[in-house]
């Protein structure tokens, strides 16, 4: 694929995108470009419903604690509930509701207007009122996003809590928050048991430092026998079913925190990063356009709601769109949600799209030989323009795709519940090119996109007609990124978040001079942008060479047979790695080998790393091709020949060959980017 090749989309998606076209993206860079404010107050304006307009778009004078619209007052709950009703789409569902037990709940934007606001005064009858913060610690639920938008009706800040958490985390977070009252459950089902969230709440009460927590509004999920503390614990239903189903939004500032979501605390105490209602109007647009999303997108959620993303794509953008969400109750059983739903956009994790992978590595070892053949011949036939879009197949290209999809992909696809998807995404964490050109070889169109919680959601992202492997795209419209001189991604516009809850001095150093520090080292080529691993992960060996071990762990995790894989390396002479088997992909391997169950275990592992190892040779061919697209040099026709003769070893399973062609490839290749550095400087 050339570095500057441009494939136009089909008529039919221009014509309902929101930017028509190359031209017009263009000139939306150049306005961004020539007037930064202007182009992000004609937006704020044409996107968002104010009740005060602002007269102000940024204001600088207190970095970085920057401020956007400040003056304009707003309302979220507003903006994606009542304009939707008031555009036409009250009939319209908004929340499909799929229980443990198969039961289904469905709720339209009127419904779910009614029941916000029926939390919302249960709310202000309990005294809770705008800037103050309450916690979420729910199972996701059709209540879980009515309790959110009740929040922002009244202008209280909301911060949720996974439901898997313990007592501890959920005290230490009631405690930062100071939160004045905490919405949950009597209890969460999973695989037809129920498991406790109440007695959590009071376990995490009763370790002291909530004393600012006044009440506890507690929904019925099922029939746990659960302890209710006089004065302090009450149903849900017994305050909120005789509330009135209207309440009028509190109309607050732009820069007001809408909710807060706290980092892992892998490093440290987890930081509350604040999110403004400014934040998510500013990060809406530049998702929809970026993944041509509008009102007939229906969304599977199934990810906790403490997640940037989950927050992000099926919560504020589809209902702000007016679309349709699905929700399943728990990622145990998202394989059986997404064949049922058939939703056409889905973002799955690295560890979803891993584990696609190996569902359908093991239906191919159990199907028969015949079906194993059709299949594998689709998929050599296929990848060859696995980078490009169905509009940008030529026509020979779809007539071979066509084929393959009737014989083989349209079951594939069918089996992983993606045939109706439009738009697929994998963010949150690296992932192995190896994967993505696997899923879009299947006709999956799958993209990779990247963002973070201090950044609001998604900043960068590719685009369905403009795939380079190993990349997550570009930066999405009106977002700014750049490169520091150690290689780290720094971003600025109203996408970046307002700071960590109470903790100025971590805020100053993640955002210094409007630039979020993303701790992410990138590489940069025609605007693509390449993630290379987080800066403070990078292994020094002893021998003083710089390691980056995602791309190493990425590539052993692209293989079925291998579930997790650690690099360690830091300062130690050699390279090693703690892998864990995928015991359920190596079982029918095993069996379809007719391999005996008397053989000892590490003989078969042996036997897998050994057949692995050939599509390890694959990848580490493909990632040098990326390496070097992305420094605009094309492989000369000898190393694309030494290239195509490793893969006719690795076919022939001739370990020794593969080595020796893969030495002399590499060298190859090493000669070549010294060539271009040493032209470049």
């Amino acid at each position: 694929m050339s570095a500057n090749a441009i494939y136009q989309p089909s008529e039919a998606f221009a014509k309902n995108a929101h930017v028509s076209g190359m031209a017009a993206y263009q000139a939306l860079c150049k306005e961004a470009e020539t007037d930064y404010e202007g182009y992000w107050g004609r937006l704020a304006k044409e996107l968002i419903t104010w009740k005060k307009p602002f007269t102000k778009v940024l204001n600088e004078s207190n970095a970085p604690f920057f401020k956007w619209f400040e003056d304009g007052t707003l309302n979220a709950s507003y903006n994606c509930l009542d304009r939707n009703i008031e555009k036409g789409l009250g009939d319209k569902t908004a929340l499909i509701f799929e229980a443990d037990g198969g039961e289904v709940t469905k709720v339209s934007y009127s419904q779910l207007l009614a029941k916000t606001c029926q939390y919302a005064n249960a709310l202000k009858s309990l005294g809770v009122k705008k800037g103050d913060r309450v916690m979420i610690y729910i199972a996701m639920s059709i209540d879980g996003v009515a309790a959110m938008q009740a929040c922002a009706r009244i202008g209280a800040t909301h911060s949720v809590v996974f439901g898997g958490f313990s007592a501890q985390s959920l005290r230490d977070r009631l405690e930062d928050t100071g939160a004045v009252a905490l919405i949950t459950a009597d209890c969460q089902v999973r695989g037809g048991k129920q498991l406790p969230l109440k007695s959590i709440v009071d376990e995490a009460i009763a370790l002291g430092g909530c004393g600012a927590l006044k009440n506890v509004l507690v929904v019925k999920r099922g029939n746990m026998d659960i302890a209710m503390t006089a004065g302090r614990d009450l149903w849900m239903a017994d305050v909120a079913d005789k509330q009135p189903t209207t309440c009028e939004p509190e109309w607050v500032e732009a820069e007001h925190p809408l909710f807060l979501l706290y980092t892992s605390g892998s490093t440290g105490k987890p930081k509350g990063a604040m999110i403004s209602y400014a934040n998510i109007a500013t990060m809406a647009p530049g998702v929809i356009e970026r993944l041509g999303l509008d009102e007939a997108t229906t969304h599977l959620s199934y990810l906790p709601l403490c997640h940037v993303a989950e927050q992000m794509l099926t919560t504020f953008v589809p209902l702000y769109l007016g679309s349709r969400v699905d929700f399943g109750e728990s990622i145990r059983t998202v394989q059986e949600d997404l064949r049922e739903v058939a939703p056409n956009m889905f973002l799955g994790v690295p560890r979803i799209w891993e584990k696609m992978h190996s569902a359908i590595s093991i239906k191919m070892q159990e199907t028969g030989r015949w079906r194993r053949w059709l299949y594998e011949r689709a998929m050599a036939a296929c990848e060859p323009f696995a980078h490009k879009s169905a509009a940008q197949r030529g026509a020979w290209e779809s007539l071979v795709f066509g084929a393959c999809y009737w014989l083989v992909f349209r079951a594939l696809q069918n089996f992983i519940g993606l045939r109706r998807v439009r738009i697929a995404l994998t963010g949150a964490a690296p992932i192995s090119p190896v994967i993505l050109r696997y899923f879009r070889t299947l006709g999956v169109p799958l993209v990779e996109v990247y963002g973070m919680t201090e950044s609001s959601g998604m900043v960068l992202g590719q685009r369905p007609d403009d795939i380079v492997f190993g990349t997550v795209g570009a930066p999405t419209v009106g977002v700014e990124a750049r490169l520091s001189p150690q290689g780290e991604l720094q971003i600025r516009g109203g996408v970046v978040f307002k700071g960590y809850y109470k903790n100025p001095e971590a805020t100053a150093q993640a955002v210094v001079d409007g630039w979020l520090h993303t701790g992410d080292v990138v590489e940069a080529r025609d605007g693509h942008l390449r993630i290379v691993d987080r800066l403070k992960d990078v292994m020094i060996t002893a021998g003083g060479k710089n390691l980056t071990p995602s791309a190493i762990e990425n590539t052993m995790k692209a293989s079925p047979f291998i579930k997790e894989c650690v690099i360690v390396a830091d300062g130690r002479k050699y390279v090693a790695a703690l892998i864990q088997v995928d015991f359920e992909t190596t079982a029918a391997w095993a069996e379809q080998r007719q391999i005996a169950e008397k053989r000892h275990f590490h003989q078969i592992v042996l036997l897998i790393l050994r057949e692995y190892a050939a599509q390890y040779c694959r990848a580490a061919i493909l990632d040098l091709h990326i390496r070097l697209h992305m420094l605009g040099i094309d492989c000369v026709t000898g190393a694309d020949r030494n290239a195509a003769r490793i893969l006719r070893h690795i076919d022939g399973q001739d370990d020794v060959a593969v080595r020796r062609d893969l030495r002399r490839h590499f060298e190859l290749q090493v000669r070549l980017l010294e060539l271009h550095r040493g032209r470049t400087g």
